[in-house]
């Protein structure tokens, strides 16, 4: 029975083959369309999943709020851009990190993190590069594979450097290149540095990209910022304990906020005519995997969530629109 059905299926294709193209043709593409734009949907909300802890990694943000009404603004799942009159950074002062960890037992570690670029010599091979200045823990909290070197001491020392593997062939060649010295200039002082390992670059659905990881130790006027708490310059991600629970330490942090810009806040509300139990500064903790569709805060590569849903639904049209086409001309 199926046989036959299949025998006078493609007999009335070869009797209308114009009509037949047209009719096959519109519901394939309206097909095609649809998978596209669920491949970039998809794409999108997979962003840093791949990490092993990613549900245990948040990043530190500093919100300021220009007036109450602001502070009581909500922000919404599908438009995640901030309301009018609060402002957020993903910069902190760089001596947070430590004293967070030192201070509350819920954080296993921390990471401090800033990009910039350098200049990279070996020989005559000079180019610049994007630098990212990291913590020791890199490794060991977020799931970047490491080729060579072990996670744990491959940035302990200040004068390592960790390369991708496009790094390595373009200067080393098919040298191995650990163990090797490539030149760094960081402001106007160039300095030698080790390969302690090669990491795998990091894939498109991540939110941290690198070619060359220095220990933060190096970054620019790092014994200069290392107590200076006035100065936010700096992006710190926590790794918490299995037990730990964010909103409990995000009251704990703002705690700690309150303590350390208690002068600050004061000046903060008059400037703005705040009442005194207003909250006027403090500081939010965001889920790794929920940075990319974060639009409230700058940060190297963000997505406004409400760009899928509008996709998600021009998808569902198209093929509503191409099965009414299909029955129809049927």
């Amino acid at each position: 029975m199926l046989k036959n059905y299949f025998k006078i299926a493609l007999r009335n294709l070869g009797k209308q083959k114009l009509h037949s193209f047209i009719n096959i043709f519109g519901l394939a593409l309206g097909i095609a369309c649809c998978l596209l734009i669920y491949l970039f949907v998809h794409h999108e909300w997979s962003y840093d999943e791949f990490h092993e802890k990613a549900e245990r990694i948040y990043r530190v943000e500093d919100v300021n709020y220009r007036s109450v009404e602001a502070a009581r603004a909500e922000t919404f799942n599908w438009d995640t851009r901030s309301p009018e009159g609060v402002e957020k950074s993903a910069f902190l002062p760089l001596p947070l990190g430590p004293v967070l960890k030192e201070r509350y037992p819920d954080i296993e570690r921390v990471v401090r993190y800033d990009e910039s670029t350098a200049l990279v010599r070996n020989g005559k091979t000079v180019f610049e590069e994007p630098v990212s200045y990291v913590e020791d823990s890199f490794f060991e909290v977020f799931s970047f594979d490491l080729l060579a070197g072990n996670a744990a001491t491959v940035l302990q020392e200040k004068e390592q450097v960790v390369i991708t593997p496009k790094i390595a062939d373009k200067y080393f060649g098919d040298v191995n290149p650990v163990g090797k010295v490539l030149q760094i200039k960081i402001r106007d002082q160039e300095m030698p540095f080790v390969v302690s390992g090669i990491a795998e670059s990091p894939p498109d659905n991540s939110s941290i990209h690198y070619q060359l990881l220095l220990p933060i130790e190096n970054k620019p006027f790092y014994e200069r910022h290392i107590d200076n708490w006035k100065s936010f310059n700096t992006v710190l991600f926590l790794e918490l304990s299995p037990e730990a629970e964010s909103g409990q330490l995000k009251d704990k942090l703002n705690q700690f906020y309150a303590e350390r810009y208690e002068d600050a806040m004061a000046r903060a509300r008059q400037r703005n005519n705040m009442p005194e139990e207003a909250t006027v500064m403090e500081f939010s903790l965001t889920p790794l995997t929920a940075i990319h569709l974060d639009a409230s805060i700058p940060w190297y590569n963000v997505s406004n969530p409400l760009y899928s849903y509008i996709l998600s639904g021009i998808a569902i049209l198209i093929l509503l629109i191409a099965c009414i086409n299909y029955i129809t001309l049927a």
